[in-house]
């Protein structure tokens, strides 16, 4: 009966052995004709792309020539510049958005990650925008300078959900595992306590980026009512001119939005060294950081008289037009870099990220619907500033008793690109 029992066991493992053998032909036979039709596509796509775009570029720089040539006005020339550039950069970053859209299999990630890739067509456009309309430039800047404080917000937020995956918590608890010399400030901010690491130096971190978020919508309504008012005196560095104290105000903000944005880089850059964060954090602090001090050095050369008026428009027309022509050109080149600092290969066929090799699994792409819909709301933006607020008006309750305000801990609603494991 024991040699019966082992010839049958023999004869049912060749059985199964069979049929693995069968169903792996099989899944060749049927996946590898769909895998080689789906490169052959895509190599076709780029190459149809790649030739539709140099259609365009040949294009565009014939329209600017004959326009160039037989314009006579300056302004028409500088748009016209601006707007070439223009049409060559939102097809990249258009086309860039598209591959995210389609391959949405990181929705936590990606949703960071192409709310970023639009910095590049909300700079250029704005900036077309203020060369072809200078009378409206004050109105037009507004979304400009209110969407480079919220695309701080979202590296932060790329950061920490490719550090922690589900929740805030598990990026807290890994921060929490390095070394409390970590938490020291660096210079100039050197007298500072230093943060304890863990959900204190998270919450820090975010707080720091928070705040920039807030203040530069602040200051963008109050430029705009000073502006109406006639007291705003743009580019003019006078105490008496409200266009000082908000540019005073914005810069000390923005200054340590970027300098909380790089402890946090410094402090995790070991376990972020897959996505390759230096490129994302030097292509991100460029354009925020290197567009709003181009126009303050602008601001300085026209308060020196560096800088003068032509014959139909006034120093700080021509000021503006100057700094607004650079963001086009230099939009530009970001768009390019972008290219390689965000590409879609670092999520395309990707596994859940949780780096546990019993888990790695392809995971499936949601629909472009779905996609767009999770980019273009800012629902964690919402909930980390209630969030924020509940924490000062709980520190401030416990300060002082008398005052009883936002009574209860805070909740955070559910992440919005949050989805089920199985999904």
């Amino acid at each position: 009966m024991a040699e019966r029992a082992k010839q049958m066991e023999r004869l049912k493992n060749y059985a199964d052995e069979v049929a693995r053998r069968r169903d792996g032909k099989w899944r060749i036979c049927t996946l590898l004709p769909c895998r080689v039709a789906g490169v052959i596509c895509e190599y076709f796509r780029r190459q149809v792309m790649g030739l539709l775009y140099v259609v365009l570029l040949v294009a565009t720089l014939g329209y600017t020539r004959r326009t160039l040539s037989r314009s006579g006005s300056h302004h028409e020339v500088v748009w016209t510049i601006g707007g070439a550039f223009l049409i060559l950069t939102v097809p990249l970053t258009l086309s860039l958005s598209w591959q995210h859209l389609t391959n949405f299999v990181e929705p936590r990630q990606q949703s960071q990650t192409i709310r970023i890739i639009w910095t590049v067509p909300v700079y250029s456009t704005t900036a077309w925008l203020c060369l072809r309309f200078p009378e409206n430039v004050i109105y037009i800047q507004c979304v400009r300078e209110v969407y480079e404080a919220y695309v701080i917000y979202c590296f932060l937020q790329y950061l920490v959900y490719y550090l922690g995956e589900e929740h805030d918590e598990m990026a807290s608890a890994k921060l929490a595992k390095y070394p409390a010399i970590v938490g020291h400030h660096k210079p100039p901010f050197c007298c500072l306590p230093p943060w304890v690491m863990g959900a204190e130096f998270l919450n820090k971190c975010k707080t720091g980026v928070l705040q920039f978020v807030v203040v530069r919508f602040c200051t963008t309504i109050v430029a705009v009512v000073l502006q109406s008012m006639g007291t705003y005196g743009e580019g003019q560095y006078d105490v008496r001119n409200g266009f000082f104290w908000v540019w005073l105000v914005n810069s000390a903000s923005q200054g340590w939005a970027l300098y909380v944005l790089f402890l946090f880089y410094h402090a995790t850059h070991k376990d972020l060294k897959e996505i390759h964060p230096f490129g994302k954090f030097l292509c991100i602090k460029a354009i925020v950081f290197f567009s709003y001090w181009q126009g303050v050095v602008i601001a300085v050369l026209l308060s020196h008289g560096s800088i003068t008026r032509t014959d139909m428009h006034s120093a700080e027309m021509v000021a503006r037009a100057i700094k607004d022509l650079l963001v086009c050109m230099e939009m530009f080149v970001a768009a390019i870099a972008y290219q390689f600092m965000f590409p879609i290969t670092d999520y395309k066929g990707c596994s859940d990220r949780s780096r546990s090799p019993e888990l790695e699994r392809p995971r499936q792409a949601a629909s472009v619907a779905y996609a767009l819909w999770a980019s273009c709301l800012p629902l964690e933006l919402q909930d980390d500033i209630w969030v924020h607020v509940c924490m000062m008006c709980e520190g401030l309750r416990a300060a002082c008793p008398a005052i009883c305000v936002c009574a209860g801990k805070p909740k955070r609603r559910r992440d919005s690109n949050a989805r089920d494991s199985d999904a």
